[in-house]
């Protein structure tokens, strides 16, 4: 069974760069192989270095917490299936490429001249400065907290925070960073930029602080994507911006280190950091383990299919709470209750393809896929238009959030909320300057 494991590894790590190199070389843009990268990362990588932790005897605390694995028939077919996830998804994008590949055109010059219309225009910045502000007021309340009671405020945001509506705090900051990143990439509105860069840094202290490190390495990935669609993929890959690159991921990476510990130990500097430690921190994430052996738990302890809890709870999120009526168990929960030997909810994740599988079996594997490429492409093909290439390059970052995330659940966070919404802010922005001229 090892060796079964290690073939199709090498099969499937062999066909996400291939598949990866080509879809960059027709595209020439990052935007649909960031997401290829993160379903690897989260499904396959981990296994790299899980089977040999097994063979030799070894064990990870996830597994006193959630069950045992074992490299059996289960974890194997656990592969698999986050294999067949991935071809799929590739698959559909690859069919797409190539029908499009003589469509493609530089606008560079039109998206530049839409960013400088939104660093230009009043009810935008407006509207940054109020997200910014509801973000830095409530979480300053949990922070000033944790400093008083000598706890990390990480911890306390989430267990026992100060705030009333926390997600709507949280919702705030991600739509600040969404709308703002563009800003920096304004050659006309040089005080703005300069304004935003500094909005950005506070951000981040209170992200750092707060222990908040998804948001910020979905921002990069971001700002990242986006040059290359303004500077092409020569000039993203300099030595300068490379450098600037892992500068500011290690900056967010400390997070990992630093959020366990009270806030005025973080201030103080007590903890000491090795460089290569933090790197080499970014391929040992407790959580990628927790959501790369959840199909193996469903797979283990036979799971039943739900046929479609997932989808109802999805759709129950849209009703009202004042209605009246109760929503129905979330898929997530299910997962606990016949997976983990405590039956509580201990914070961890659970795959999307793992999510998928819980609602319709093999086939739900394939139709997740083949919706997320869907939902990708849709935005892509429309990228003539800056709203529509800002649309999808958000939607590919919020991958490293929706690949742990459950199922169809996650559209609504990472879709609706973090995608939709910050489109139609740059929408209706853009329409009212263009009445106005």
């Amino acid at each position: 069974m090892v060796s079964l494991c290690y073939i199709l590894l090498v099969l499937i790590t062999i066909y996400v760069l291939w598949v990866s190199l080509a879809i960059v070389k027709r595209s020439g843009s990052l935007i649909l192989v960031v997401p290829i990268a993160v379903m690897y990362f989260w499904s396959i990588f981990g296994a790299w270095s899980w089977i040999p932790l097994k063979l030799s005897g070894g064990s990870y605390f996830y597994e006193d917490i959630l069950f045992a694995v074992n490299i059996d028939e289960n974890y194997f077919l656990m592969l698999l299936y986050y294999s067949l996830f991935i071809v799929f998804f590739c698959t559909f994008i690859m069919n797409h490429i190539k029908r499009n590949r003589n469509q493609n055109c530089d606008n560079n010059l039109l998206y530049r001249e839409e960013i400088e219309k939104l660093a230009g225009n009043s009810h935008y910045n407006l509207i940054l400065y109020v997200l910014f502000g509801i973000f830095v007021l409530s979480s300053f309340r949990d922070i000033i907290a944790a400093m008083s009671s000598n706890v990390s405020a990480y911890s306390l945001s989430r267990f026992d925070s100060t705030v009333k509506n926390g997600s709507l705090i949280q919702f705030c900051g991600d739509t600040f960073t969404y709308l703002a990143l563009p800003i920096l990439y304004t050659q006309n509105h040089r005080f703005r930029r300069i304004i935003i860069m500094i909005l950005f840094g506070l951000y981040f202290a209170f992200n750092f602080l707060l222990g908040n490190r998804n948001i910020l390495i979905c921002d990069l990935v971001i700002a990242a994507v986006l040059y290359t669609q303004l500077h092409g993929l020569k000039s993203a890959f300099k030595p300068r911006n490379i450098v600037l690159v892992a500068v500011l991921f290690f900056m967010i990476q400390i997070i990992s280190f630093v959020r366990g510990l009270a806030v005025n130990d973080i201030v103080k500097g007590t903890q000491s950091i090795g460089v290569e430690e933090v790197f080499m921190s970014a391929t040992r994430s407790s959580e990628q383990y927790a959501a790369q052996i959840s199909m193996y738990g469903v797979l283990k302890y036979d799971v039943p299919i739900t046929y479609g809890k997932g989808v109802l709870y999805f759709i129950s999120t849209f009703i009202p709470q004042f209605v009246g009526i109760d929503r129905p168990e979330r898929l997530y929960n299910y997962y606990i209750q016949h997976t983990v030997h405590s039956k509580l909810d201990m914070g961890v994740t659970m795959h999307h393809a793992t999510a998928w599988y819980l609602d319709f079996g093999v086939v739900g594997i394939i139709l997740g896929a083949l919706l997320w490429g869907y939902v990708l492409i849709y935005l892509y093909r429309k990228k003539r238009r800056f709203l529509y290439l800002y649309g999808a390059i958000i939607f590919s970052a919020v991958s490293i959030q929706m690949i742990r995330d459950s199922g169809i659940e996650s559209y609504k966070g990472c879709l609706i909320l973090n995608t939709i919404i910050p489109m139609l802010v740059i929408y209706f922005c853009t329409r009212r300057q263009r009445i106005r001229v």
